[in-house]
């Protein structure tokens, strides 16, 4: 199952903002949170197995 939370004009200063998160099997190899993309500033969790990520934030 996916969730996705969208939200519009809520924050000041950010007209849109986005996140989703899918859910996946607990025995799924995965890598806690930490900085996946320092440049982007993006942190998140890594997916092992398909190399994505299961919750990120920038």
């Amino acid at each position: 199952m996916c969730t996705v939370v969208l939200l519009k004009d809520v924050v000041e200063g950010m007209p849109v903002l986005l996140a989703a998160n899918r859910d996946e099997f607990f025995d799924r190899p995965a890598a806690g949170p930490g900085m996946l993309d320092p440049a982007l500033g993006i942190v998140g969790g890594r997916d092992l197995q398909a190399g994505g990520t299961w919750l990120a934030v920038s």
